[in-house]
């Protein structure tokens, strides 16, 4: 059965291009969100296998609806993937709960690769 994977990311452009991304390496996105608030409300209901969230994002951040995530207790893992790279920040991410810190922009590749990595699946 593939995983069920919610995307949040404020830019269209961006939320549609990891969704084709998510689709055709076999990943089942059963919902998308445009804020970090709506993200978290999105896996509170849907329980996801997989999240993946933006940093820069209207009402709450990505790595502010990370942690919140991780709140609800869920087995959802959680990935956040943006334009900013800096160390500081990939820290902050992964202190917040997040398994994978992928930049922008967006390589096929080697979001397959690291999202397989997170779902403990073998290529």
């Amino acid at each position: 059965m593939a995983k069920s994977v919610i995307v949040v990311d404020d830019t269209y452009f961006y939320r549609e291009s990891m969704k084709d991304i998510l689709k055709e390496a076999g990943y089942n996105v059963i919902a998308e969100g445009v804020d970090g608030a709506e993200g978290v409300e999105l896996v509170r209901e849907h329980e996801p296998d997989l999240v993946v969230l933006d940093v820069v994002m209207p009402k709450l951040s990505g790595l502010e609806a990370a942690k919140k995530i991780m709140e609800l207790g869920l087995k959802t893992k959680i990935v956040i993937c943006s334009s900013l790279s800096h160390e500081p920040m990939v820290d902050e991410a992964i202190t917040a709960g997040a398994s994978a810190y992928l930049t922008k922009p967006l390589e096929e590749e080697i979001i397959v690769r690291e999202l397989k990595k997170v779902m403990g699946e073998t290529e």
